[in-house]
């Protein structure tokens, strides 16, 4: 799309987040779901009513502008979106995947706070250009403001979540590798009773 003005680049930067958030907001979905952690599946859940507050407050903002809320794709999110997918679909175990699942909510947070920052100080902008004041402006703002401080928040609780599911991550694995090894060594006795009995 095109761009000639603030305007512009501002009504595309709200669609593009306005894309961001609703792609988020469909991935977790199938994420709550393969999530193990009871803490994970409730910050998930958390996450997609803060999206749909964040979507409403977007649509709200593109009202005052007097505008259809429209998305406007957003690679970005499509990436960080294929990225985990694919992270997570090789996780070998639960505990791994929810470490999976927990980065990925912070990457993608943390975009959102860059597009929510941005769109902050493109509304100041918006009015600079105009040099008249923008209808709608303290209304836009304090709901951009709303969002941006909401995606802080989700960020923050995931990073601060990160370190019990990497321990949980951890434990599983040492688990894993002291059962495959008595695993080995069962199938090693079983293989020598097998022997001694043929042998006689």
């Amino acid at each position: 799309m095109p761009v000639s003005d603030m305007h512009e680049v501002f009504l595309h930067e709200l669609g593009d987040v306005y894309d961001a958030e609703h792609r988020f907001l469909e991935d977790r979905r199938e994420r709550e779901q393969s999530a193990t952690s009871h803490a994970l599946k409730d910050a998930l859940q958390e996450s997609r009513e803060s999206a749909q507050r964040s979507i409403q407050n977007i649509e709200e903002a593109f009202e005052q502008l007097g505008q259809q809320p429209a998305r406007q794709e957003c690679a970005a999110s499509k990436g960080l979106i294929e990225e985990a997918q694919e992270g997570i679909g090789e996780a070998q175990n639960g505990a791994v995947r929810d470490c999976l699942i927990n980065v990925a909510i912070v990457k993608e947070e943390l975009y959102k706070v860059a597009g929510y920052r941005n769109l902050l100080g493109a509304v100041r902008l918006l009015e600079q250009e105009a040099g008249v004041p923008i209808e709608g402006r303290d209304e836009i703002a304090r709901v951009l403001e709303e969002n941006l401080r909401a995606t802080e928040r989700t960020a923050q609780e995931a990073e601060q979540r990160a370190g019990e599911l990497f321990d949980v991550a951890k434990k599983t694995a040492a688990f894993q590798r002291v059962r495959q090894s008595q695993g080995e060594q069962e199938k090693g006795l079983l293989e020598k009773a097998k022997d001694k009995l043929s042998g006689q």
